[in-house]
C-alpha cells in the first residue's frame, strides 16, 4: 500500500459522511454548511447581531445570524420555539460583522452584561 496524496483539480463536497466529487462547479468552494459558495460570495458574507423587543410584553431577545430578514421572520412565525410565546417581535438594533466568530463574541458580550432593558439606549447609541 502506498501513502500517495492525490491533489484533485476540483473541491470535494461532504454530505452526511459521503464524499462526492463536485466536478460541475470547480470555481466553487466548500463551506461548513456543505453548500457551495463562490469565493467572491464568501468575501461578501456579513453576520449580524440583533436585538428584538417583544411588542407583547417588552422582553428583549439577542441573537446572531447570517440572514437578518429571514431570522426575524422566523422569530415572528410558528416555527419559533422560545420566541413564539412573546410574538410579535420588532427589531430595535443590529450590528454587522465580517465573520461569525466576531458576531458570536459580540452576542455573548451583550447577553452577559445583564439588565439589557436598562442598557438598551447605550447599545443603540453605540456607547456600549
Amino acid at each position: 500500500m502506498s501513502s500517495e496524496v492525490r491533489i484533485l483539480p476540483y473541491p470535494l463536497r461532504v454530505f452526511a459522511g459521503v464524499t462526492q466529487l463536485v466536478e460541475s462547479q470547480p470555481s466553487k468552494l466548500l463551506v461548513a454548511s456543505s453548500s457551495l459558495v463562490s469565493r467572491s460570495e464568501k468575501k461578501d458574507m456579513n453576520f449580524y447581531v440583533y436585538i428584538l423587543r417583544s411588542l407583547k410584553n417588552g422582553k428583549y431577545y439577542i441573537g446572531q445570524t447570517k440572514d437578518l430578514e429571514k431570522r426575524i421572520s422566523i422569530h415572528n412565525s410558528s416555527k419559533a420555539r422560545w420566541t413564539k410565546r412573546y410574538q410579535p417581535w420588532e427589531l430595535v438594533h443590529n450590528e454587522i460583522f465580517s465573520s461569525r466568530s466576531e458576531a458570536i463574541k459580540r452576542e455573548m458580550f451583550l447577553k452577559n452584561i445583564g439588565g439589557i432593558g436598562n442598557k438598551i439606549n447605550e447599545i443603540v447609541s453605540g456607547k456600549l
